[in-house]
């Protein structure tokens, strides 16, 4: 089995005190499981022109698969990459990009989930031409932002109303994850269906049910039916140490799933990770390394850990089968 993994190198001379200096380059993975090796790194440097400053972070957000192109998404910029060809075929930038989190393929559109203006941006599949965008928060789009600037220059745009982070096709209908809201909301009713009491990821269909995660090391499957089963990571370790950011999810069978787990760094938005300050000694923000766990749902046992951070990646954001 091979994956390809998607997220960001630190700066490892920086103190991490700010979000948006943080990270040098995205990088993006491939590994084979079973033979334990990395086939592919690709290292990537947004253009001074798509974000503030030489400083900015650059990292590699979640990423979909399209036959041989994989859309990566680094914050101001989707990515056409051939995994086949090993090349970068395309790359398109908006000026409504700001902390985009994912780019998904659905039908004829391209769906980028720009988390800083709290929107969807809608795309042509077949030109990249933009067509659109889906407003998540209350009221107006132009209520709160200016659609005439350049949104890729500007370092934050925290706090967010409601941190949109994954947008997916399930039973023919197209979902958002909204991570404030700790939900997800069908994109044509605008129907929410709430899925955790903490912050959430993903959204990643596998046999007819949706696989969800929680920032503190839970996941959850559900077909939005009312019945969500959760699964409780934190049981599986006795140390008490702070799993870490959890986020990133691939379900590999019925039994067995990946999850990804990154480093928690120091961040302004404390509340953020109140779910887990309580818990560090020393008020110090630590927790266990970058890694990817192999967990064994009937057992409720972790079989295996991928130790990101040895293989050059210090936060993991999205993780794909190849």
């Amino acid at each position: 089995m091979k994956i390809f993994i998607t997220g960001g190198k630190a700066r490892k001379s920086n103190n991490i005190a700010r979000d948006w200096s943080s990270f040098r380059s995205g990088v993006a993975i491939l590994y084979d499981v079973e033979k334990k090796e990395v086939e592919l790194e690709f290292d990537y440097v947004t253009p001074l022109n798509c974000k503030p400053s030489e400083r900015s972070s650059v990292l590699f957000k979640a990423c979909s698969k399209v036959g041989d192109v994989i859309y990566i998404c680094s914050k101001t910029e989707y990515i056409k990459y051939n995994i086949t060809d090993r090349c970068i075929e395309k790359k398109v930038s908006h000026t409504l990009m700001n902390d985009v989190h994912l780019v998904a393929v659905i039908e004829d559109k391209v769906y980028v989930v720009s988390t800083g203006l709290d929107s969807v941006l809608i795309f042509n599949r077949t030109t990249d031409e933009f067509v659109g965008y889906e407003y998540l928060g209350d009221g107006n789009i132009e209520d709160k932002f200016d659609l005439g600037r350049d949104y890729r220059k500007v370092e934050s745009l925290k706090p967010h109303e409601c941190h949109p982070n994954y947008v997916f096709s399930f039973d023919g209908e197209t979902y958002i994850t909204r991570f404030m809201q700790k939900d997800c909301v069908n994109s044509a009713t605008g129907k929410a269906y709430t899925i955790s009491d903490n912050f959430i990821h993903d959204g990643v269909e596998f046999n007819g049910k949706l696989y969800f995660t929680s920032v503190d090391g839970r996941f959850y499957v559900t077909s939005l039916d009312g019945v969500i089963e959760e699964f409780d990571l934190r049981k599986a370790y006795v140390s008490g140490t702070p799993l870490g950011w959890c986020r990133g999810i691939l379900p590999i069978s019925e039994e067995k799933v990946l999850v990804g787990f990154s480093v928690l760094r120091n961040t302004k938005f404390k509340e953020n990770i109140k779910w887990a300050y309580s818990k560090l000694s020393n008020r110090s923000y630590s927790s266990m390394r970058t890694r990817l766990v192999v967990y064994d749902v009937n057992n409720n046992a972790v079989v295996d850990e991928i130790m990101l951070d040895e293989l050059g990646m210090d936060a993991v954001f999205g993780i794909i089968s190849i």
